[in-house]
């Protein structure tokens, strides 16, 4: 009989423990120490994405330094053809904090100079985990 119960008893903290870690918000800090900045290397951002997986909730945290660097959250051909094509949101003051209110494909680009061409651009849906599903862009 006690076994029973302490079986009953683990098998509910593991089911609390899921549900808790399911329902943390995660910041990720885009491009990790390279910040929201005119990359070295074009693929930086695409490839720092790559390594993420996002879910609703959780926060992209652009640090950038206000006057240098900007964020514009665009359509995906804004995003193509690195212009402010559908801007949804602007933001010139860093560092800037956006929450992922859905899944499914958001585009973001830096709208100075040429920096978008250079690979400040950041498609972070290459891997959005809902509810234990993984969408590939």
């Amino acid at each position: 009989m006690a076994f029973k119960f302490n079986m009953l008893l683990c098998m509910a903290m593991v089911a609390s423990m899921a549900f808790h870690s399911s329902a943390q918000v995660f910041t990720h800090v885009v491009g990790d120490t390279a910040g929201w900045n005119k990359p070295s290397i074009p693929t930086l951002y695409a490839d720092w994405a790559g390594s993420q997986i996002f879910e609703v909730n959780d926060i992209l945290k652009f640090n950038f330094k206000t006057g240098e660097e900007d964020l514009g959250e665009v359509s995906k051909q804004g995003y193509d053809q690195c212009n402010n094509h559908g801007l949804v949101n602007y933001i010139k003051e860093g560092p800037a904090n956006i929450t992922l209110t859905e899944p499914g494909p958001h585009y973001f680009v830096c709208l100075v100079g040429d920096h978008c061409e250079a690979g400040q651009k950041l498609n972070q849906m290459k891997r959005f985990a809902n509810k234990a599903k993984i969408y590939n862009n």
